[in-house]
């Protein structure tokens, strides 16, 4: 498999809070939190970036992720202080 490296532009972006905490607890750096339009509710973008952003992102999507499951606890719940902020502002 080629190397997965991505360039300073490159970036994720996701709802998903599982997806969002796996990002995190691997290294990505949060760029944005941003409220958008859902279906009759607000909900919560979370942009990524980092420079094994894209390998990060095939290994979640293929299944082959590996996590430690402490930081992905704590980068669930910090995530979710977040769309609680986002939500009651």
């Amino acid at each position: 498999m080629q190397d997965l490296v991505a360039t300073k532009d490159e970036a994720i972006q996701t709802h998903d809070l599982y997806y969002a905490s796996y990002l995190m607890a691997n290294g990505a750096k949060l760029e944005k939190a941003l409220v958008t339009p859902g279906k009759g509710k607000r909900r919560i973008m979370f942009e990524f970036s980092g420079k094994n952003i894209i390998k990060l992102a095939y290994e979640y999507i293929s299944g082959e992720g590996v996590v430690n499951v402490r930081f992905l606890k704590s980068a669930m719940a910090h995530l979710r202080g977040i769309v609680f902020e986002k939500v009651n502002e």
